[in-house]
């Protein structure tokens, strides 16, 4: 299959600027709390970001450096936060909690201090949200749950239990849901960051171990049904996604510069790697938490907020929108979007900015940035594959000036020049053999596959 990267529309900021933009994505609203302290690591207040909804309501979960908030956001103009559950572990320390919730309950976790699993009864909102369980027995710290709605089954990842040793992925019967059930420790070595489940197949992100797929219908004895360990562009292996139809998984390497990859996973014993996306904004931005929702994936971005892409062809993923969250600028730390969460019912995204609190966002108009740009920005690059050289030509009636940037497979900018010609010769001299991205921006982008040999 071919590989295909598609760069997103966008200003390319320096390390020291940065502009608040957007593409199809509009603001209906944002919730801060300026009582909230800041971690002494990142100077943010917030975390993960969870939504909740309904007969007639939804609501917005945000964590904290205090704990965990509801906000109404049934009505994006005049949203509020209706109740709030504090953390057993809460202060500047605090970094990292997480959600997921189950049959009107929310399991919350925390990844710093003296924690524990909490479970919050959400049958009350929006005049209050019951704590039913909080206790340390299971998990003391989690760096994430998931629950498998089809089996009832929640998973901790990367935990801490109240003795012994790390455990890389902890496994849970939620069969009576305000008190889980211990089934199996799953083994899988340290660092284990995230996982989904989908009927009792386990998609494993194990940081620099890459990506590995287990059937754990039999939570004591589970078996390795696939693996990536290796991958062009391959970083930190953080989150990931799977769509719908089980056959492409979204894996985000939280690594500066690294693309967000589309795996197809129809065939576990032969994963491959078909296409990347990157926000386009920075040589070192960072993604971090993708998820799938119909033909759209979404993927907050530190320091470049919200990203969507159409990936009903995974092969040639389109940008849709884009919102940045974020007034910092752009670096090599750990700030701006966190998290985003695509699933309410009336569509609006909800998404959480780890200095600026959380975003109820709403997609204009699902329009590609190719079939925008398809007309007055098309070019064509031959000889492909090439040797030497290469020549670019494309019809220039429509604006005078135009940008060519090279980008290698990791998403690093390699290349960039100006042109007003409508025929560009461009020596591959300082190219390796390998494929490149050849982007042609004007009032908006397009990209193609070059190949050096």
């Amino acid at each position: 299959m071919k590989q295909t990267l598609l760069l997103c529309l966008g200003i390319t900021f320096s390390l020291f600027l940065k502009s608040q933009e957007s593409l199809n994505i509009s603001l209906l609203n944002q919730w801060s709390d300026s009582t909230l302290p800041a971690t002494s690591y990142y100077n943010s207040p917030y975390n993960e970001i969870w939504g909740y909804a309904t007969d007639d309501a939804e609501y917005a979960i945000i964590g904290s450096t205090m704990g965990t908030h509801f906000i109404d956001v049934t009505d994006p103009s005049n949203i509020s936060e209706v109740a709030f559950v504090e953390g057993a572990a809460t202060g500047t320390s605090i970094v990292h909690r997480d959600f997921h919730d189950y049959g009107g309950y929310l399991y919350a976790v925390c990844d710093e201090g003296q924690s524990t699993l909490q479970i919050m009864d959400l049958s009350y909102l929006p005049d209050s949200v019951h704590v039913v369980y909080d206790d340390n027995a299971l998990i003391k710290k989690a760096h994430n749950v998931f629950i498998d709605e089809a089996t009832g089954k929640l998973y901790g990842v990367g935990v801490s239990p109240l003795s012994g040793s790390y455990i890389g992925v902890r496994i849970m019967s939620l069969e009576n849901p305000e008190a889980p059930v211990l089934l199996d420790d799953m083994l899988v070595g340290t660092g284990v960051h995230d996982i989904f489940v989908r009927n009792d197949t386990a998609y494993i992100n194990k940081g620099g171990g890459g990506l590995v797929i287990y059937d754990v219908s039999d939570a004591s004895d589970p078996l390795l049904l696939g693996s990536l360990l290796d991958y062009e562009g391959q970083g930190y292996n953080h989150a990931g996604y799977l769509s719908d139809d089980g056959n492409t998984y979204v894996l985000a390497d939280e690594t500066h510069g690294s693309p967000v990859k589309m795996l197809d996973v129809s065939d576990l014993s032969d994963i491959e790697l078909v296409s990347t996306v990157t926000s386009g904004v920075a040589t070192n931005s960072i993604p971090h938490n993708p998820l799938i929702k119909g033909d759209l994936m979404y993927s907050s971005y530190y320091y470049d907020g919200v990203y969507v892409w159409d990936i009903s062809d995974p092969l040639n993923p389109e940008l849709v929108g884009y919102y940045d969250t974020s007034e910092v600028p752009n670096g090599n730390g750990y700030q701006g979007c966190w998290g985003v969460y695509p699933f309410l019912p009336s569509g609006n995204i909800l998404a959480s900015d780890m200095q600026e609190g959380l975003f109820v966002l709403e997609i204009d108009q699902l329009t590609s940035v190719e079939s925008v740009s398809s007309i007055d920005i098309d070019f064509n690059i031959y000889p492909n594959p090439a040797v030497d050289m290469f020549y670019l030509s494309f019809n220039n009636e429509h604006q005078d000036n135009y940008q060519i940037n090279i980008y290698a497979m990791s998403g690093k900018l390699i290349y960039s020049q100006n042109t007003s010609l409508s025929t560009t010769q461009i020596s591959t001299q300082d190219l390796s053999k390998g494929v490149y991205f050849i982007e042609l921006k004007g009032k908006s982008i397009t990209t193609k596959r070059l190949i050096v040999k």
